[in-house]
């Protein structure tokens, strides 16, 4: 091989590397790994999904990427836990160091992804109280996936409709029962119930003719106590005038005839007498005109003049 020929392929070689080096370079400055980097913990229960180089997330911004996943078996248990140790950067692009405060959450969410895929979404609390040191453990919580979503509810859903179809079996149960008593106190108590129905129309057939002789007495009643009242107000008109006449002759004869003073008084009082009990039998007549039948009950005897001393 000539000289020419071995400075040639050293020259091809030397360029092959130049070029593999700077590809590495721009590597190393377009991914970042020159970058200063620093190791926290994040605790979940369930490992689906997540695998190494899963994107971290704070603000929307990403800050990092899960460099493993371990499974931590629980003592006394047979359940696992998963310790995920997320690489973070500790500065950004742009200049300004990358600093958690104590309390950040660790929030395992879907990807947005239409199949599978999640990213971890680091939540920051509400006020700061220290930083978060390399090698500090986070809390985590997952949120559920759109299929986990859809499974959730459909299982709920399940659940309702299990729980209303048997409500409303039990309610169909309870319809049929309140339905055949029904039928058997229909059935008990039917015959019962005619024989007191066909009593009450009899009853009622009997009571048609006496309401109706009724009736007509009342009409006729009615037709004749205007003449009889007309009469007792005459009579009672002409007993007041007696007894007015009365009392001024009394006032007279008083005055005239002084040892027949209590006989004229006995005559006065019984003629007061005669016109009360007109006056109470025209007023209870006039109130009541079936009385004129059936009697007016007399005035109690304390209250006429015949009374009084």
């Amino acid at each position: 091989m000539s000289v020419e020929q071995r400075r040639t392929d050293f020259l091809v070689g030397l360029l092959l590397v130049l070029a593999f080096a700077v590809l590495v370079v721009g590597l190393i400055f377009t991914k970042g790994w020159n970058r200063g980097r620093f190791d926290v913990y994040a605790t979940t229960t369930s490992a689906e999904d997540l695998n190494v180089d899963t994107r971290v997330f704070l603000q929307g911004f990403e800050v990092g990427r899960v460099a493993a996943v371990a499974p931590v078996v629980e003592r006394d248990s047979v359940s696992l836990r998963f310790v995920a140790r997320l690489r973070l950067l500790t500065e950004y692009p742009g200049g300004g160091p990358v600093k958690l405060p104590r309390g950040t959450v660790a929030e395992i969410r879907p990807s947005g992804a239409l199949v599978g895929g999640v990213v971890i979404a680091l939540v920051l609390p509400g006020r700061w109280a220290g930083v978060v040191e390399p090698g500090d453990t986070l809390p985590s919580i997952r949120r559920l996936t759109q299929l986990e979503a859809i499974a959730q509810a459909a299982d709920s859903l399940r659940d309702e409709i299990t729980l209303l179809l048997t409500d409303t079996r039990d309610l169909v149960g309870r319809v049929g029962r309140t339905v055949d008593l029904a039928h058997e106190q229909v059935a008990l108590t039917g015959p019962g119930l005619r024989g007191t129905l066909d009593e009450v129309r009899a009853t009622l057939a009997q009571l048609r003719p006496a309401l109706a002789r009724a009736d007509s007495v009342l009409a006729t009643t009615h037709g004749r106590l205007g003449p009889l009242q007309d009469s007792i107000l005459v009579t009672l008109g002409d007993a007041r005038r007696l007894v007015l006449g009365l009392d001024s002759l009394t006032r007279t004869a008083r005055g005239m005839a002084d040892e027949n003073r209590e006989e004229i008084r006995h005559t006065i009082r019984t003629m007061l007498t005669v016109g009360l009990r007109l006056d109470h039998f025209l007023e209870q007549v006039s109130r009541r005109p079936l009385r004129m039948i059936t009697g007016v009950r007399p005035l109690p005897p304390d209250t006429t003049p015949e009374a009084s001393p």
